[in-house]
């Protein structure tokens, strides 16, 4: 039980799982596309699931201290995070670009909102906690 909570908290392991899970997702959807165009779609989406994945919470976070609710934290990583896949999969040329990018936002947009909710739900829970002052 220690072992699988150690590894739970490995950030690097999320990392490769995102890219190898989400990059598969691409090789899937370009698939009936000549091998490098399906090949380089599964790279990009690969290396940009792992980047997000390591981003995506600490995005969460920072914008949780900022922002007046969390659905708008939320709503805005979510944003950002749909904007940078459709952007950097256009760069490359990916050809299915709808299908590529579906699976990977449905993951992302569920894990943030739902992070956000809990986190923020979390501390509005427990009022003798003081919520930390929100920075100008």
């Amino acid at each position: 039980m220690d072992l699988i909570r150690t590894l739970a908290r490995q950030t690097w392991l999320h990392m490769v799982a995102g890219a190898l899970l989400m990059g598969g997702w691409a090789w899937i959807a370009n698939r009936m596309h000549p091998m490098p165009e399906a090949l380089q779609a599964a790279a990009v989406q690969g290396c940009l699931s792992a980047a997000l994945t390591g981003v995506l919470k600490t995005g969460a976070d920072h914008l949780l201290r900022y922002l007046p609710h969390w659905s708008l934290a939320a709503a805005v990583a979510f944003i950002l995070s749909a904007a940078l896949l459709l952007k950097v999969h256009a760069m490359a040329g990916t050809p299915e670009i709808a299908a590529t990018v579906a699976v990977p936002l449905a993951v992302s947009g569920s894990y943030v909102f739902l992070y956000s909710y809990l986190n923020r739900r979390g501390r509005d829970d427990r009022p003798d906690e003081p919520t930390p002052p929100r920075q100008p």
